[in-house]
C-alpha cells in the first residue's frame, strides 16, 4: 500500500512540476536578448490597427536587410483616437496591447497602461497617429496631441526624444466604413483632407519626423487603383509593404528599390516597382500625391 501511494505521489509531483514549467514558459514571452538589452534606434508607435498594418509585416525584415538595427514597439488600442489616448493616459487605463517586433516574433503584453509604454525605455522616437476617420478633421487633434506631446517630454527618460507623426490613408472608394460619410464617401476628398490637416498640425507643432503612409498608398492607387485594402480601410499585404517601405525610408533613408524583401513571390516586377516608387515618392514629397 505504501509503495502504491508513494508511486502515486511521485507521479503527481512530476505532473505538477510539468504544469508549473509549462505555465512558466507560456507566461515568459520575453526572449533574453531583444527586450532585456535593446539596441539600435528605439521607436515606440502609439496608435491602433492602422499602426499594426503599417509596421508588423515587413518593417523589421526590410530594416534587417539594410543592416540598420531597430528596436520597434507599439502601444495599440483598436479604434482609438488622440482624444482616446489622452483620456486613457489621464485615467491610467490598463487597456493597451504593448507589442514588440522582436527577433522576428511579435510579442504582445495585454492590459498595459500607456504611461507604462512611454516610460518603459529611453525611446529615440515616439510616433503618434490619429484615428483614420478623424485624420482629416483639424479640430479633432486638439488639445489632445499637444497634451500627449507635453506628457511624453515630461515623463520619458530620454529628454531628447523626437516626436513623429504617422499619416493614415484614405479608404477605398467603395468602403462601407461609417467614418467615410464625413468626407462625402469620396476617396480624394478624404485623402486631400488628411494630407492638408497632417501637414498643418505637424508644421504648427514643429514635428519633423513625418511618415507619409497615406500619400504612399494614394500614389500607388493612381496606377493600380483600390488594390491595397482588405476590407475597404485596413491595408492588405501589398498596402503593408508600401507602408513599411515608407517607414524604413523615413527613418533610415533605405533604398527600397534594392530590397530582396518582397510582399509576394508572385508579384510582377512592374507592380513591385510601382509599390516601391509609391513609397519613395511619398518620402520625397511627403505632403503631395504623385500625379
Amino acid at each position: 500500500m505504501m509503495t502504491r501511494l508513494s508511486s502515486l505521489f511521485v507521479k503527481n509531483l512530476i505532473l505538477l512540476n510539468i504544469t508549473v514549467l509549462a505555465m512558466f514558459f507560456v507566461g515568459c514571452k520575453e526572449p533574453t536578448g531583444c527586450l532585456t538589452k535593446p539596441y539600435g534606434t528605439k521607436v515606440l508607435a502609439i496608435g491602433n490597427s492602422f499602426t499594426v498594418g503599417a509596421t508588423e509585416s515587413f518593417l523589421l525584415p526590410i530594416v534587417n536587410e539594410s543592416g540598420n538595427p531597430l528596436f520597434f514597439a507599439s502601444a495599440i488600442l483598436g479604434n482609438s483616437s488622440l482624444e482616446t489616448h489622452w483620456n486613457n493616459l489621464q485615467e491610467n487605463e490598463n487597456v493597451y496591447y504593448f507589442r514588440f517586433i522582436c527577433e522576428d516574433t511579435i510579442i504582445s503584453h495585454e492590459n498595459q497602461s500607456l504611461a507604462h509604454c512611454i516610460e518603459y525605455l529611453d525611446w529615440d522616437y515616439i510616433i503618434l497617429q490619429q484615428l483614420s476617420s478623424n485624420s482629416g478633421t483639424y479640430n479633432s487633434y486638439f488639445p489632445y496631441i499637444t497634451n500627449l506631446i507635453n506628457y511624453i517630454y515630461d515623463h520619458t527618460s530620454n529628454k531628447d526624444v523626437e516626436i513623429g507623426f504617422h499619416q493614415t490613408w484614405a479608404y477605398d472608394q467603395a468602403s462601407s466604413h461609417g467614418g467615410f460619410m464625413y468626407y462625402g464617401k469620396n476617396q480624394l476628398v478624404m485623402y486631400d483632407s488628411i494630407r492638408y490637416v497632417a501637414e498643418r498640425v505637424c508644421r504648427e507643432l514643429k514635428i519633423k519626423t513625418f511618415i507619409p503612409s497615406g500619400t504612399a498608398i494614394q500614389n500607388a492607387r493612381v496606377t493600380l487603383g483600390d488594390a491595397f485594402c482588405s476590407d475597404g480601410y485596413h491595408i492588405n499585404n501589398l498596402g503593408s509593404y508600401i507602408a513599411a517601405c515608407t517607414w524604413a525610408e523615413t527613418f533610415f533613408g533605405i533604398d527600397c528599390f534594392e530590397l530582396k524583401v518582397v510582399p509576394s513571390t508572385s508579384i510582377s516586377d512592374e507592380s513591385l516597382y510601382i509599390l516601391r516608387s509609391a513609397a519613395h515618392n511619398a518620402c520625397l514629397t511627403p505632403n503631395s500625391v504623385t500625379k
